[in-house]
């Protein structure tokens, strides 16, 4: 890549004029030019780019081109960048060119339309009409353009006349783009046995050419098995099992027995403390159960749902299934009343559409194995990148996720048995064929039971087969005791034949079991509060606990939905005015701040409800202000802030995560305009992008690291007790996940005590002293090993502490009060860059005191 690292400063500079750009922001990442690269063939002749408005391309081609522009500006640059690239000043599809070219490199307009397609289409159906025999096309290419039923005939052609030889799926190609791409290789030639896959590279590897030439990074399909789809994901064999089900022809699809549908669409102002049916959302949905929680709900009122056409489906039903359509994909069956509870329209709903239907789907959503089929082929369906889209159309949707077929759900129900020699016997096969050692008429020589279920040599179940009727368990108290004394002897499972159907008896119940219980499953719980059967003596109750997470992103992303074009609109362009820019993000942030100030005004200050709703408008308003100043290259003030701030962080600078460094030059440029303008825009924007770079630097040390290396260092869930107390979610006992570590989560880690006792502490916070003296002992240790490797202990505690101070002092006096509005005033943004950067410097005092 010699070539590369030759031209790549050299272009930028010329092209400055064309991107007011001088920081030299590529379009398309250098490692993945390096990629594209490798790819390329070493021929004498041109190589054709048909859309050279993206000029890095031509770093990826060591060969004459001839290059497509719309733009004579970009036709001048390029030419006096070298002479090898000639520049055709027409758009591609409309030339008329006969010539037939050897390669080929493409990264075509995404998501515009020409006069008959997409425009990605119609690039890759002209390209591939311009290869010579032999000839290669290099293309990157959005995620419909693999996977869409759209574009069927345009992947049957590639597979049928030519050679499909390597997919490398990238995820989001860049930030500010959000759609899916993959580097796609194509030869004209007839197709290759194998083709080449690498699965999910979200950012290239350092070393991703050295993979790729000894084929470590993907792995090769049978060009066989390529009829429909074209990504990566699709086809890595770890999933292999799953896509076999989800091609298992031979199954029922569940939209054969189920409609499906998303809930209500309720925007922010349709939420409210009070009302007439109550909401929920994805947050209330984990462990397969629907949590209604303990904090405050929201409801909709009567007016707004009746406004809908069909109204009445949206409420749910016993016996639906739920499943969240964002964030983590958790399902549950919903156990609650009828047409009293309303799920949002982030939640995607399975009904039943008939009583059969019904108890078939009770029956597979309730078995070990119907959840096994169903939940592999979730997530299988969310790896394939379809997340968004797959729950009610498309070829890959919910309604065509494979089941087997649902009647073999009632080989334990309704068994067409006369005699309880004969129930015996059947039961007894149907044990067996589910991999338990089988005894029948068992004598431990004390009792005698019909059935005895062994595993691995150990008694695990008792069968009692006596064709009870449940009105017996009415009349005939003795009959539980009976029950209940086998379980006292022997500690096993029990299993009765009640109404002609398996049940378990426990805790003095007896719950129907939907189907044979396995060996390895035994232990395993069913989901919490479903029954199966409505007349065994049982009445489920929905439980009442905390909502996991409960103010996640969603708080500001309702909100986000209703100002997107108007914040849009502002930014057509790369010569618009900073001021103009500035203030639409000044409306943009007091609509925020009204949306957060109304949701801290219904919980306790100063606890993790308010520090995550501060934490979400943090997140979430950072990340939008950020890539709005992304887009104002003409503006030089950014490329002279960013040599200061260089200057002042020295080697400092070169620790810093990219996003961080992106929030203190955006927080200068602003801060410089808006100190001249001053009602431009609240100070909070500028205090917001500080602290979160301060948070992000923490996050990445302190949270993504340190659980890195907990897991090394301790591996296996069995040792998840031991981790820091603050890294452990709460409600699933799991690692947190990196987005969920917030600022208030640093003076915990750091177990600052505020000048107060250990137990005074500890009582505050919710541990013990043991938990305490283990979330110390871990921190230091982490540090030793990362940070701090020539510091005692007691250095590394005092050290910690004294960061701990300063960061809460931020926390609480600058990043809490940007959530409020004109709550930061000028002077309390440059105290803000007076801690973090100017002055004390914490930042860098931080970065400077660590190793690495």
């Amino acid at each position: 890549m010699d070539f590369i690292k030759e031209k790549y400063i050299d272009l930028y500079d010329k092209l400055t004029q064309f991107y007011n750009n001088k920081e030299r922001k590529p379009l398309i990442a250098e490692k993945l030019l390096e990629v594209i690269s490798y790819f390329s063939l070493k021929i004498n002749n041109s190589t054709l780019i048909p859309y050279a408005d993206n000029v890095e391309l031509l770093l990826a081609c060591d060969a004459d081109s001839i290059c497509y522009v719309k733009n004579s500006n970009l036709r001048r640059i390029i030419a006096q960048i070298s002479d090898r690239h000639k520049v055709v000043e027409e758009k591609f599809l409309d030339s008329a060119i006969s010539r037939k070219y050897q390669q080929i490199i493409l990264f075509s307009p995404v998501g515009k339309y020409g006069e008959k397609d997409r425009l990605e289409n119609l690039y890759l159906n002209k390209c591939l009409d311009l290869l010579s025999p032999n000839g290669r096309l290099i293309c990157l290419l959005p995620q419909s353009v693999l996977t869409d039923k759209r574009n069927k005939s345009l992947r049957e052609k590639i597979i049928s006349s030519y050679s499909l030889n390597t997919v490398i799926s990238l995820k989001k190609l860049l930030n500010t783009i959000s759609s899916y791409f993959s580097l796609v290789v194509i030869d004209n030639k007839r197709q290759s046995e194998n083709l080449f896959m690498v699965d999910n590279y979200k950012s290239l590897e350092i070393d991703i050419i050295n993979k790729l030439k000894d084929f470590s990074a993907g792995y090769f399909i049978d060009a066989k098995e390529i009829y429909d789809r074209f990504d990566a994901e699709f086809f890595n064999p770890e999933y292999k099992e799953n896509r076999g089900l989800i091609q298992n022809r031979n199954t029922d699809k569940l939209g054969d027995h189920a409609i499906i549908f998303h809930g209500l669409l309720l925007p922010a102002e349709e939420r409210k403390t009070e009302g007439d049916y109550l909401i929920i959302k994805p947050q209330y949905i984990f462990e397969n159960v629907v949590h209604f929680g303990n904090n405050k709900k929201y409801y909709c009122s009567k007016e707004y749902l009746h406004s809908f056409k069909n109204w009445e489906q949206y409420f749910l039903k016993k016996g639906d299934i739920v499943v969240s359509a964002t964030g983590k994909q958790n399902w549950a069956i919903f156990t609650g009343e009828d047409n009293v509870v309303i799920a949002n329209q982030n939640i995607a709903i399975i009904r039943a559409k008939t009583e059969q239907s019904k108890e078939l789907l009770k029956g597979f959503f309730s078995s070990e194995t119907g959840r096994e089929y169903f939940e592999s082929q979730l997530n299988f369906l969310t790896h394939c990148g379809v997340y968004s889209d797959f729950f009610t159309k498309g070829d890959f949707s919910l309604l065509n996720i494979r089941v087997p077929n649902l009647s073999c759900f009632r080989s334990v129900s309704l068994l067409p048995i006369f005699s309880e020699r004969e129930a015996i016997s059947t039961l007894a096969i149907q044990f067996q064929n589910s991999g338990w050692d089988v005894k029948e008429g068992y004598n431990d020589g004390k009792y005698r039971y019909d059935i005895a279920l062994f595993y691995n040599g150990k008694l695990s179940a008792i069968v009692e087969v006596k064709l009870y009727d449940s009105n017996q368990f009415k009349e005939n108290e003795n009959i539980l005791n009976q029950f209940e004394k086998i379980k006292s002897n022997k500690k096993v499972r029990l299993y009765v034949f009640v109404n002609k159907r398996l049940c378990e008896y426990k805790n003095g119940k007896l719950l129907e079991l939907p189907e044979i219980p396995r060996p390895d499953t035994i232990n395993k719980t069913t989901n919490p509060g479903f029954v199966y059967s409505d007349d065994l003596l049982i009445n489920a109750s929905i439980e009442e606990t905390s909502v996991s997470d409960r103010f996640k992103l969603d708080l500001i992303i309702e909100k986000l939905n209703k100002y997107e074009k108007l914040i849009q609109s502002g930014f057509e362009g790369v010569n618009i005015k900073l001021d103009s820019i500035l203030d639409k993000l000044n409306q943009l942030l007091s609509d925020y701040q009204a949306l957060v100030e109304r949701e801290l005004s219904f919980v306790v200050p100063n606890t993790i409800e308010e520090e995550h709703i501060i934490h979400a408008f943090s997140e979430e308003f950072s990340d939008r202000l950020i890539q709005k100043m992304a887009s104002m290259k003409s503006e030089e003030i950014y490329a002279e802030e960013k040599r200061k701030l260089t200057a002042t962080f020295e080697n400092s600078w070169n620790k810093m995560d990219e996003r961080s460094k992106s929030f203190l030059v955006s927080a200068k440029v602003i801060y410089k305009d808006i100190s001249t303008h001053e009602n431009i825009i609240d100070y909070s924007g500028v205090c917001l992008l500080v602290t979160k770079a301060l948070e992000l630097e923490l996050s990445n040390r302190f949270c993504k690291k340190f659980l890195r290396f907990l897991k090394e260092k301790y591996p296996g869930k069995d040792n998840y007790k031991f981790y820091p107390t603050c890294l452990i979610n709460q409600y699933g006992g799991k690692p947190i996940r990196e987005k969920d570590f917030t600022f208030g989560s640093i003076a915990h880690l750091f177990c600052y005590t505020w000048n107060k006792s250990i137990d005074e502490y500890c009582s505050e916070i919710h541990i013990t002293r043991e938990q305490y003296f283990n979330n110390k002992s871990k921190i230091i240790e982490y540090c030793k090993a990362s940070f701090f490797s020539n510091k005692s202990d007691k250095e590394i505690i005092s050290l910690l502490f004294n960061y701990a101070e300063e960061i809460e002092k931020i926390r609480i006096e600058y990043r809490n009060k940007s959530a409020h509005t004109n709550a930061i005033r000028k002077v309390d943004a440059e105290e803000c860059f007076d801690l973090i950067i100017d002055i004390e410097k914490l930042l860098k005092r931080m970065l400077d005191s660590f190793d690495i």
